[in-house]
This record gives C-alpha cells, structure tokens and sequence, in this order.
C-alpha cells in the first residue's frame, strides 16, 4: 500500500538495509517479497512468543496478567538475577484485597443489595477499588464472575489481531481448545460452595 501510494505521487522509498529505490527497475517485486519475508518472521516470533507464555501459565508463572486480589512475586527472591534471565514470577493472593472480595461474595450471597447498592456500600466505607477510583456496579458483577478466586485459570482466551480497516489491533476470541486452563488450589480466595450460591444467584437474577 506504501508502495502504490508513493508511486501515484511520484515519490521514492528508500529501503535503507538494502539500499534499493522504489524507483529501480524491479523494486516492487523487492518490496513485496521484502514485506512477505517480514510478515513470516513477525508471525514465527508471535507464536514463539505466545508459546512461551503457554509455558509460563502451564508452570504457574506470572503472564502479566492478573485480576484484583492477586500480585506476583520473584520465584527465587535470594537469587541473583542475570541478565537474560527469564523474570519466573509466580502469581500469589493479596490478602488484603482478598479480604474485600470476600467481603463481596458474602454481602451478595447474604443481603438483598444488587451490584449498585452493594458499590454505594463499598464508596461509603471507603474501601479502595481495583482501579483506584469510586466503586461501580459493572466491577462488582466482574468480581462476581471471575473463576479466578475458586481458583480456576484461564489463560489464551483471547489473542490481539491488527483490524486493518481501523489500522488497530483488536482482541479476538481464539477457540476453546487452544487455551489453557489450570487450577491452583493455593490461589482459591472463595470457597466452592459460597461461590456455587453466588452463581445461582447471578443466573436468577440474569434470567
């Protein structure tokens, strides 16, 4: 698209690595396969990449990814990390956020409040939100739903691909069968049967 645009304005690319004009004889076919070479590489290293972090999650390891409530931590904290030395942190519950998400799953399992009244609760107590700003209804009904505190993780639900219309990259849904899911009793911050009853709940109220 570079290429074509260039040329209808009569004006000339330069590829600097292998100083070649756009206006050689010949210089499209280089751009083109020039474009295609990189194209292979960027999608070997996103698979490579992506791999890796498959790895990571399967281990336990932090993917950089984690939801209130948890933080990561260096695996071997008296080591002396080298230089290319992978970071190996591993993801552990936050207590004192855990206690709040407690707080929550008991008040919507216990009282008749909804997401709403139960985040005007939450403001009024002052209690400090996952993003630092006032509590709303739409991040208590995430916290209500996240399989993450019974312990349940899920990692590559999502991958992000380049929109071309919008020029963006966007997250798309990958296939069920490509993620990977683990669960990790040390990282359960609601019991089973509490988290059964707030299920339930959800699904009445949502029906």
């Amino acid at each position: 698209d570079m290429y074509n645009l260039a040329h209808a304005y009569d004006l000339e690319l330069i590829s600097v690595s292998e100083s070649i004009s756009s206006h050689t004889e010949g210089s499209r076919i280089h751009f083109i396969a020039k474009g295609m070479a990189n194209e292979m590489q960027s999608e070997s290293t996103s698979r490579q990449t992506r791999r890796g972090l498959e790895l990571r999650a399967l281990s336990g390891k932090s993917t950089g990814n984690f939801p209130f409530g948890y933080t990561s931590v260096p695996e071997h904290p008296d080591k002396v990390r080298e230089p290319n030395d992978p970071a190996n942190k591993i993801v552990i519950i936050e207590e004192e956020e855990a206690k709040v998400i407690r707080k929550i799953f008991d008040l919507y399992n216990t009282t008749n409040l909804g997401v709403d009244g139960m985040a005007k609760l939450l403001n009024s107590e002052e209690i400090p939100s996952p993003s630092g700003q006032k509590w709303i209804g739409r991040s208590i009904y995430g916290i209500l739903k996240q399989p993450k505190y019974i312990g349940v993780w899920v990692y590559g639900r999502t991958c992000m691909k380049r929109d071309s219309t919008r020029d963006k990259m966007v997250p798309v849904n990958r296939p069920q069968n490509e993620w990977v899911i683990q669960t990790y009793d040390r990282l359960r911050i609601i019991s089973q049967e509490l988290w059964d009853q707030v299920q339930d709940k959800l699904k009445g109220v949502e029906e």
